[in-house]
């Protein structure tokens, strides 16, 4: 059986990776047919971003390090070149529509809708643009939903994240609600 990718923006991989390490090297699924990715310049925006850096401190730590080094995405060069022009036009597009996707956001886009893989963001410009596009796109709550569902994580770790997130001041839009209709309980909260 082929695994599934799924792709991780920067935001739902800052907030997942500590929590759930190792987040990107174990497979998970009753097959071990799910595999989360993120894209080589994951970080980019992290080391540019000293809010980021601060908040997430982790990121450089030797395990997480470890975690991201052979679970980028691998896109073949033939695919290279259809993500650049995909990004070109819909950077073009959101920027036309007043969204505030980062670059690497649509690069994360692009590269979804080109290799026919499933997105994980938070970001609501990002994913209205997804929707557009015909990209299969979720939200990490969704995400989290899933590897619940497919034993990868406890209902008990998600709590512990999410009580993360709200210890951090770091909630996704629609929290309350979207936590209470996908796993019918209260969210933990700091």
């Amino acid at each position: 059986m082929s695994k599934k990718q799924i792709l991780l923006d920067s935001n739902a991989y800052f907030r997942l990776a500590d929590n759930l390490y190792p987040l990107l090297s174990e497979p998970f699924g009753k097959s071990k047919k799910y595999e989360l990715k993120i894209l080589g310049g994951t970080l980019r925006e992290y080391n540019y971003q000293s809010r980021l850096q601060s908040k997430f401190n982790w990121v450089d730590s030797e395990r997480h390090i470890e975690d991201r080094k052979r679970h980028k995405l691998r896109v073949k060069s033939t695919v290279q070149l259809s993500i650049k022009q995909s990004k070109q036009f819909i950077l073009s597009e959101s920027a036309s529509r007043g969204f505030t996707c980062s670059p690497f956001d649509i690069e994360c886009l692009a590269t979804a809708l080109e290799l026919s893989i499933l997105l994980v963001t938070d970001d609501e410009d990002l994913f209205n643009l997804s929707q557009d596009y015909g990209v299969q796109c979720i939200s990490t709550l969704e995400l989290l939903k899933l590897m619940n569902d497919e034993e990868r994580v406890s209902l008990k770790e998600i709590q512990d994240t999410v009580y993360m997130w709200s210890y951090m001041q770091d909630l996704p839009r629609n929290f309350y609600s979207d936590f209470m209709n996908l796993f019918g309980i209260e969210p933990e909260r700091y």
